[in-house]
């Protein structure tokens, strides 16, 4: 969670970032877009115990604390980033957080490939509701200018 608060000590905006991870800052650095670069350590809080302790993480956010970039480190190299869906099994609401900020098509297919949802101009982090759907495993496809990703999630009653 991070927090910007003005010299008055009022709180502008609160973010929570990662989903499914634990962002652990060491350092917080203020940029001049009054926006901010953060460093430090991601531990995975579903499956904690990481294969050679923890990915390290650069962050950057925007003077509105929307997440410009995400770089993740392993063993002191960039580490190929991906589209992280949650909560996985899902019951009202679904989040995608991907190592950019840019604009992008979300599409969610039943096992078959029908199309039942789709959305575009999505951010990361943002919210998609889902409960209309009945439960059961769907697959999501994303589209961004320059990347795609896919993967599946596990919908509840």
């Amino acid at each position: 969670m991070v927090q910007k608060i003005d010299l008055n000590n009022q709180e502008l905006w609160t973010r929570i970032y990662g989903g499914e991870a634990f962002y652990v800052p060491y350092s917080i650095i203020a940029t001049q877009d009054s926006g901010c670069i953060i460093s430090g350590i991601r531990y995975d809080s579903i499956n904690y115990q990481i294969k050679d302790v923890s990915e390290g993480f650069v962050m950057k956010l925007d003077k509105d604390g929307n997440q410009v970039f995400t770089q993740l480190f392993e063993n002191g190299r960039p580490k190929s980033l991906k589209a992280t869906c949650f909560p996985n099994p899902a019951q009202d609401e679904l989040h995608f957080e991907l190592p950019s900020n840019e604009s992008m098509e979300i599409i969610l297919t039943e096992p078959m490939g029908r199309v039942v949802k789709s959305w575009t101009n999505y951010r990361s982090l943002s919210t998609l509701t889902i409960s209309d759907l009945p439960p059961g495993c769907y697959f999501y496809h994303i589209k961004t200018k320059t990347k795609q990703y896919s993967g599946k999630f596990v919908k509840t009653g």
